[in-house]
């Protein structure tokens, strides 16, 4: 079986974050049998280079896990981990954790009311002009760590039309979900615990147990950066 992980380091913002989480991915994909690929280009929505110069790009290149599906034609499973994450050197494959038929995240609803949850994929829909699909707002999967199969490459279709919002392409990703009623494997917090300032899931488990560290702060690369730092004295294999 053809197994990859990729990542997404594009940018100035992520290349300090990036020079310390990728080493540590390449090592993990040698440990679970995977091919390694870094995406430092844009190809999904691609950006004048003008605008590169004046930093307007900013979140754009989060569209390119939707290379997934691409990834997916020649891979028969994928991982996609963001490059602020930080994976612990005892971390299990996630290919052993999720069953081949599942797509596989971690449900972010026990973080949100379930009514914002709902509204989030109403608004995409309508932008693409689509009636909403049924969502009683209890799932709702962080994109930061993905793990998918050759039979979800469709998910990852890419739209004529770019969403422009904060989380524009997890809208996305978690709208074509649903669409297409895909069988979803919910990720345990201890493989996608993501360590924020000032909030976090509701079962505020302690990340050191944590074998995937992801640093979405939203407070930008620099605090995410300092945070990693900090951490990464603990972030060693659990002692038996």
């Amino acid at each position: 079986m053809k197994t990859l992980l990729f990542t997404i380091a594009y940018g100035p913002l992520i290349k300090d974050c990036a020079a310390i989480t990728v080493p540590l991915m390449q090592a993990y994909a040698e440990r679970i049998g995977a091919d390694f690929k870094v995406i430092d280009t844009l190809s999904v929505f691609p950006v004048h280079q003008a605008w590169q110069v004046r930093g307007v790009c900013g979140k754009r290149a989060s569209w390119e896990k939707l290379r997934m599906g691409e990834f997916l034609e020649t891979y028969d499973r994928a991982i996609f981990i963001d490059a602020d994450a930080v994976i612990r050197e005892d971390c299990p494959s996630l290919f052993d954790i999720v069953p081949e038929d599942s797509f596989a995240g971690y449900n972010e609803v026990p973080w949100h009311p379930t009514d914002i949850m709902v509204d989030r994929i109403k608004r995409i829909a309508d932008f693409y002009g689509l009636v909403p699909p049924l969502h009683d707002g209890t799932q709702y999967l962080n994109s930061g760590v993905l793990v998918a199969s050759k039979i979800h490459r469709d998910v990852f279709k890419v739209p004529k039309l770019e969403y422009k919002t904060p989380l524009h392409e997890q809208d996305y990703i978690n709208l074509q979900l649903l669409y297409k009623k895909i069988k979803v494997f919910r990720l345990p917090w201890q493989y996608h615990c993501l360590v924020t300032d000032g909030w976090g899931p509701k079962e505020a488990a302690p990340k050191e147990q944590a074998f995937i560290r992801h640093y979405a702060s939203g407070l930008g690369c620099g605090k995410d950066l300092a945070f990693i730092k900090a951490d990464l004295e603990t972030c060693v294999p659990h002692s038996s």
